[in-house]
C-alpha cells in the first residue's frame, strides 16, 4: 500500500509539504517504493507504530531546523488522500485553532461507504465505539464538528497538542494509542475537530488483515492496559468485565475457540503490563478548557 499512499501525498494541492516515511525495521523491498522526494528514517527494530510516530516527531521537531512545522499530519500507510484533504485539514485547524483534526474517512473497496467518523470512551471490552462504520456517505456525515475521538489513521496535529502532551505511549504497539494520545490532548486543553470536507479511503485493518487474531489480541490488551492507565472507576471495571463475558459467550456459543483463547490471553497480557498510573481526573472527564495560540 505504501507507494499508492505516497504518490496520493505527492499529489496534494498543499505546497508546503515535507514527507518523512519511518521504516519501522521492515523486512521486505518495500524501502524501494519510497520516492525520493521523501525522507526516509530506518530503525533497527520495530517497537511499534507509537514508537516511530514518536521517532519521526523528533527528528522533525522545533530545534533541528530554523522553523518547526505548522502542523503535523500522521498518517498510516494504507490511506489514500483526496488532492484537497491536506488542505482542508489545515483550513480546519486555522479557523478553530491548536487541537486535532481528522477527515471523512471512506472505505478503499466501497467509496461511497464511511470507514468510520468519530468515537468515544465507552469502557466495554474494546474500549471505544466508532460511528458510522460501514455506513452509507450521506449529509448526516457533512457537518464539521467538535468529537471526543477520532480515527488515528489520519490525524492533522497542531504542535501545541506534542509539545503539552510529549507524543504517544508506547507501551501500546498497536491499537489504541491514538486514542491514549488524544485523551491526554483533552486534558492539556485542546479539543478534537471533525472535518469532513477533507476526504481520505482507508484500507482498514490492512495491518492485520492476514492475522485477525493480532488485531484481537492487540486491541484488548490494550483496553486493560488503558483502564489501569486511567485508573478508571469501579462501575467502568464492571462494564468491561461485563462485556468482556458476553463477548467470550458468544465466541464460545459460536464455536471460536482459538479467538477466546486469543481474548484471555490478550487479557492477562494488559494485565501483567507494567503501568505508571495517570490522575483519572481530569483525564476522563470534562471538556477542554479554550485554549489559545
Amino acid at each position: 500500500m505504501l507507494a499508492q499512499t505516497l504518490r496520493s501525498l505527492l499529489s496534494s494541492s498543499y505546497p508546503r509539504l515535507r514527507i518523512v516515511v519511518v521504516d519501522n525495521a521492515s523486512a521486505d523491498q518495500s524501502p524501494q517504493l519510497i520516492p525520493s522526494e521523501c525522507e526516509v528514517i530506518r530503525l533497527d527494530e520495530n517497537k511499534g507504530y507509537g514508537a516511530a510516530i514518536n521517532r519521526a516527531l523528533q527528528d522533525t521537531a522545533l530545534g533541528r531546523h530554523d522553523h518547526g512545522p505548522a502542523y503535523y499530519l500522521i498518517l498510516n500507510n494504507d490511506v489514500l488522500l483526496d488532492t484537497d484533504a491536506v488542505s482542508s485539514l489545515v483550513s480546519c485547524a486555522e479557523q478553530h485553532g491548536p487541537g486535532i483534526y481528522g477527515p471523512k474517512i471512506l472505505q478503499v473497496e466501497q467509496p461511497d461507504r464511511l470507514d468510520m467518523a468519530w468515537g468515544e470512551l465507552t469502557y466495554s471490552h474494546v474500549l471505544a465505539s466508532f460511528r458510522g462504520k460501514g455506513a452509507k456517505d450521506a449529509p448526516e456525515w457533512n457537518s464539521s464538528r467538535q468529537v471526543s475521538l477520532l480515527q488515528g489513521s489520519v490525524l492533522l496535529v497542531s504542535p501545541q497538542v506534542l509539545a503539552t502532551t510529549g507524543g504517544f505511549d508506547e507501551a501500546y504497539f498497536m491499537y489504541h494509542e491514538e486514542v491514549d494520545f488524544e485523551v491526554r490532548a483533552r486534558a492539556g486543553g485542546f479539543h478534537c475537530h471533525y472535518c469532513p470536507a477533507a476526504r481520505v479511503w482507508h484500507h482498514s485493518g490492512h495491518s492485520t488483515r492476514q492475522d485477525p487474531a493480532r488485531r484481537v489480541f492487540w486491541t484488548r490488551r490494550n483496553t486493560v492496559y488503558f483502564l489501569r492507565k486511567y485508573r478508571v472507576s469501579a462501575d467502568k471495571w464492571a462494564f468491561f468485565f461485563a462485556t468482556l463475558f458476553l463477548s467470550l459467550l458468544y465466541n464460545l456459543a459460536t464455536i471460536r475457540i482459538g479467538r477466546v483463547r486469543t481474548i484471555i490471553r490478550a487479557v492477562g497480557a494488559g494485565f501483567r503490563m507494567p503501568v505508571k498510573a495517570e490522575q483519572a481526573e481530569p483525564m476522563l472527564k470534562g471538556a477542554p478548557a479554550k485554549r489559545n495560540g
